[in-house]
């Protein structure tokens, strides 16, 4: 009962680590992408 009980917290810990990591790096993330379309909405701005 114990190694099963072991296990399914080993299994669960990464997952929590994931999510972490994501938490972390979401706003990053959104800065990249929203810096990206103003990049390119200004690119086609000056192309127009």
């Amino acid at each position: 009962m114990e190694e099963k009980r072991m296990f399914a917290a080993v299994k669960i810990q990464p997952n929590k680590k994931l999510n972490w990591l994501y938490a972390f790096l979401l706003p990053f993330i959104v800065q990249l992408v929203l810096d990206i379309g103003f990049i390119v909405a200004a690119v086609l701005l000056h192309m127009a």
